[in-house]
């Protein structure tokens, strides 16, 4: 089992999306997904099933923390454990070793891949997800307010890794406008800080209406082509898996058929 962890201690920087999208592509490389929804908002609960009263219902990501967690099913072909807006009861009431601790239940579930997605604050749920990482994303926008969003992630990491020192960590420019000169001058700052991860990631309205409809952006015909390829680079990057590996999930789905 391969555990990733999205995260960024400022919100809108593209958590969820690309949480999303990492599920999905998951999936497309025939790996058993489970999505973790641990943001009180749900908004990746939400996309992933279609039901935006799903945030209103107990169960889902909470059962988690008290050892029982029961997954479902979604439209997308990846399991869900939801976000709810009674999550950040989970910060008050537990204990943080043994929430760390969970990651030894999480291993014993059935899939290939789980994917976190987190809130952007710094407490008990975002921490734990960290520490049951293998890998974290970190998605940045070509802001100047996200350097210090990615510092206070990466010096949680740095605490982390004397336990896990084998903790990978990769940082992904979201929501990027190529024309804008600006933004390129804090992308090569942010290049200084951190190994930025390429290509950067742009089209923030057609990835918002491709997960909508309940698909990655690269199957969605209304985007820009190049918005959908660099979406997929990115996604099957993070997963360790080439491109190529949905040509050849599909050429195999297709003789099973036959």
């Amino acid at each position: 089992m391969r555990i990733i962890t999205v995260c960024n201690q400022k919100g809108g920087v593209g958590k969820t999306a690309i949480s999303l999208h990492l599920a999905m592509a998951a999936v497309e490389t025939g790996k058993r997904t489970l999505l973790i929804d641990i943001d009180s908002q749900g908004n990746a609960s939400s996309l992933m099933t279609g039901d935006m009263s799903i945030v209103n219902s107990r169960g889902g990501a909470e059962d988690l923390f008290s050892g029982k967690p029961e997954p479902v099913s979604t439209r997308t072909g990846v399991d869900l454990l939801h976000g709810h807006k009674h999550l950040d009861a989970v910060d008050s009431r537990s204990d943080f070793k043994t929430v760390v601790g969970l990651k030894s239940l999480l291993t014993t579930l059935p899939y290939d891949v789980v994917i976190i997605d987190t809130p952007p604050s710094a407490g008990v749920r975002q921490i734990a997800a960290l520490a049951w990482a293998d890998h974290v994303v970190i998605p940045v926008e070509p802001a100047e307010s996200s350097v210090s969003g990615l510092i206070a992630v990466k010096l949680i990491l740095e605490k982390l890794r004397k336990n896990n020192p084998f903790l990978e960590e990769t940082v992904v420019v979201n929501r990027m406008v190529k024309a804008s000169a600006s933004q390129r001058q804090i992308v090569a700052k942010l290049e200084e800080k951190a190994n930025l991860m390429k290509p950067v990631l742009s089209g923030r309205v057609s990835v918002a209406d491709a997960l909508k409809d309940g698909v990655p952006v690269w199957q969605y015909k209304k985007a820009p082509s190049d918005v959908q390829r660099e979406w997929q680079e990115a996604a099957y990057k993070l997963l360790g898996a080439p491109v190529e590996a949905k040509a050849d999930k599909e050429v195999a789905d297709v003789a099973v058929s036959a």
